[in-house]
């Protein structure tokens, strides 16, 4: 059987460096889940999870301190299953 992961927000986020935005997301079994931001460029900027959950329904709070403006990717790995997804951040 196959198995998804869902990230409920599928469009792309528009990010205010102050208040910052959820992500939200679920899982369908237990496994290791990470959840990571990086620039255009690929480098690594902030990991926001990064262990194993069981399976559910997930919201992780994302605040962009010190990064500048522009866009940035973000990445929800559950095993062998990555997504990804486009963030603009406004300033």
């Amino acid at each position: 059987p196959s198995q998804q992961i869902f990230i409920r927000r599928t469009r792309i986020l528009s990010v205010s460096s102050a208040s910052g935005t959820t992500i939200s997301y679920s899982i369908p079994q237990q496994g290791f889940v990470s959840i990571r931001i990086y620039s255009p460029s690929g480098k690594l900027i902030k990991t926001l999870v990064n262990e194993i959950q069981p399976p559910g329904q997930y919201e992780i709070i994302f605040i962009p301190h010190n990064m500048p403006a522009g866009i940035y990717f973000y990445t929800l790995q559950n095993n062998n299953i990555i997504l990804t997804n486009k963030m603009i951040l406004i300033r």
